[in-house]
């Protein structure tokens, strides 16, 4: 299910990450909007067209039949399992994740597993072929004294890289977010049984 999730990043996350800007930070994570606005610019020639864009960044939210506290223990081993590298953790809100790196690939994996970007003009995939500033934030939250709620939230942008040009937001595929949340069940489920 996806819905929007607006406490998740923060005001400053979303700005960096539609500015195509990387942040090593690890700021508290506070109410922000759920919609990010990019600008599109092609030059044809004779007349140069713009056009305004904005799309809504939905979280995932998946069921786990272990409490928060348990759940969110296990997530920096289910980022670093799965190849991200966790900048951000604020036990408070139970948030872990990657807010505004840089990155090629999650893991072994090509971005364009992940991110849905476009195709560039030989019809390579952008997520690959361009620099990339990713966000993967995780909250936990309670939905039961033994159940929880895991919200994942992706958020990426992608620049040219050997050339200037227009800062080109991206669309989660979907396959991170249920990869995150399956590797959370299964840890559990292991760390469950030992």
């Amino acid at each position: 299910m996806r819905r929007s999730l607006s406490a998740i990043l923060p005001t400053a996350a979303l700005t960096l990450v539609a500015s195509g800007c990387a942040s090593t930070g690890t700021a508290p994570i506070e109410s922000a909007t759920a919609t990010t606005q990019s600008t599109v610019r092609v030059d044809g020639g004779a007349a140069v067209y713009q056009a305004q864009l904005s799309h809504d960044d939905r979280a995932t939210e998946n069921d786990l039949t272990v409490s928060a506290d348990r759940a969110f223990a296990i997530l920096p081993a289910v980022y670093e399992e799965i190849g991200l590298k966790i900048n951000t953790a604020i036990s408070d809100s139970r948030v872990v994740g990657v807010n505004a790196a840089r990155t090629r690939r999650i893991g072994k994996e090509r971005l364009s597993r992940y991110l849905a970007c476009g195709n560039d003009v030989t019809g390579n995939a952008i997520a690959d072929a361009y620099a990339v500033t990713l966000t993967v934030l995780s909250r936990v939250s309670p939905s039961s004294p033994t159940g929880s709620l895991l919200s994942t939230q992706v958020i990426a942008t992608a620049t040219p890289m050997s050339v200037s040009g227009t800062t080109i937001t991206c669309q989660s595929t979907g396959v991170l977010e249920a990869l995150i949340a399956k590797t959370t069940t299964l840890r559990a489920v292991g760390a469950g049984a030992s």
